[in-house]
């Protein structure tokens, strides 16, 4: 078999996992080698290694890593020879050898800086990112993965786009980045987009609906529907392929708004919009309460449920109110925001902190000021501090603000708190 050929199949092998099928094809690489060229030899101890990593075996990947790379040097391959660093500098990493693994960087860096290659570049700053990260060293792998995506950014080497795209990460290179949480911002490539003509109006309030009925295959009369309430047929079909049109030119990506057998669909390989990285959070976080998690599980929770408060900052399209179609995403978040915070202020009433517990319910009362259960526990918490004066004072508040806004008085649960209070015997 071709050596070309046969280094493709282990590859593929490898990347499947499948430790025997790639043995067995190394094997056969192996007995067909004639008078054996030095590169294909290089390329054999480099597959030989990626075996040995693969199967937790990085003593035999490191003889493997040396003699692909000693079989590479009187080539003179600089590029190939770059990878031989970086394989050896995993290899040192998998063997806790950290100051070798960053040496061994540095030589491959050096080479893709003198023969300007992007690949072998962003190939180093990967591996520095994945060794840091690997060792809790956050913001220096962020560091590093920031300066790869940079470089792959500005020199169109990121032109592929993931069929599950990870919107939890607010900081991946999205080429459209949408917020609707408390206010309404669209960032192209980083940079906000400015809105002024009354003459783009229209297209935002279609992007906005898109968003609003869910971004994924949305019917186009429910679209129409939503913007158009009392046109005729033939001037909604006129009307929604100009706006269309005029959106795409706006946000100036074309096939960011992908329409399809009458359905519409923001395509999420493009775009991050924050309610949607808000709800699939808050979706982790809900999965991993109902576990009923401890120790290093419960903390998983925690800081899932405390990333989809932080991302909340006010309800959904504010500013859009007077709109029906925005009612329900904007009553599901704050749903979900409360109940995150007044989880979180739980579980910390239930540790004994209650400092931290006061903090999320203030922080949800800022949210959404007639939430009366976050004023009963915020009252309880503030009691169970010794803190008389300010718990009333909560009470005053929740009693001044419930009846401005709604005309009530607080429910009895919230006056037999009070109560409580005021009579308990010091």
């Amino acid at each position: 078999m071709d050596c070309k050929l046969s280094s493709q199949a282990i590859y593929s092998a490898l990347k499947a996992d499948d430790c025997k099928v790639a043995e067995k094809l190394l094997e056969r690489m192996d007995s067909s080698f004639g008078p054996r060229r030095l590169l294909e030899l290089s390329e054999y101890y480099f597959l030989k290694t990626r075996l040995a990593i693969l199967r937790g075996d990085p003593r035999t990947a490191s003889i493997h890593a040396e003699a692909s790379l000693n079989s590479l040097i009187e080539v003179g391959s600089s590029f190939f020879l770059g990878l031989r660093y970086l394989s050896k500098a995993h290899v040192a990493h998998e063997l806790g050898r950290h100051r070798h693994a960053q040496e061994y960087c540095a030589h491959a860096l050096s080479i893709a800086r003198k023969t300007q290659n992007t690949l072998l570049t962003i190939s180093v700053f990967l591996a520095e990112a994945f060794f840091a990260l690997d060792q809790g060293k956050e913001s220096s792998g962020l560091q590093s993965l920031h300066k790869a995506l940079a470089i792959g950014n500005s020199q169109g080497s990121l032109n592929t786009f993931p069929n599950n795209p990870p919107l939890h990460l607010e900081k991946w290179p999205w080429a459209l980045k949408i917020y609707t949480l408390g206010r309404f911002v669209v960032l192209k490539n980083g940079q906000p987009i400015r809105f002024s003509r009354k003459a783009q109006q229209k297209p935002l309030s279609m992007l906005k609906a898109l968003i609003a009925f869910g971004g994924r295959e949305v019917r186009k009369d429910q679209m129409a529907d939503a913007l158009w309430p009392e046109a005729d047929g033939d001037m909604v079909e006129q009307s929604f392929a100009t706006t269309l049109h005029r959106l795409r030119k706006v946000i100036g990506y074309r096939n960011a708004i992908e329409l399809q057998h009458e359905r519409v669909t923001l395509d999420q390989r493009h775009t991050w919009v924050d309610v949607w990285a808000f709800e699939r959070i808050f979706g982790q976080a809900d999965a991993a309460w109902k576990k009923e998690p401890t120790g290093l599980e419960a903390m998983e929770a925690v800081v899932l449920t405390r990333k989809a408060i932080h991302m909340y900052q006010g309800p959904f399209l504010a500013g859009e109110s007077s709109n029906p179609w925005t009612i329900s995403l904007r009553e599901r978040c704050r749903s979900k925001f409360l109940r995150g915070v007044s989880t979180l202020g739980r579980y910390w009433e239930k540790a004994g902190q209650l400092e931290k517990a006061v903090q999320y319910y203030q922080r949800g009362l800022e949210a959404d000021d007639l939430a009366e259960e976050l004023y009963q526990r915020l009252i309880t918490c503030y009691h169970r501090l010794g803190r008389r004066a300010e718990a009333l004072s909560v009470y005053e508040r929740c009693k001044r603000v419930l009846s401005a806004s709604l005309g009530i008085e607080p429910s009895s649960e919230t006056k037999a708190i009070r109560k409580s209070i005021l009579f308990k015997k010091s």
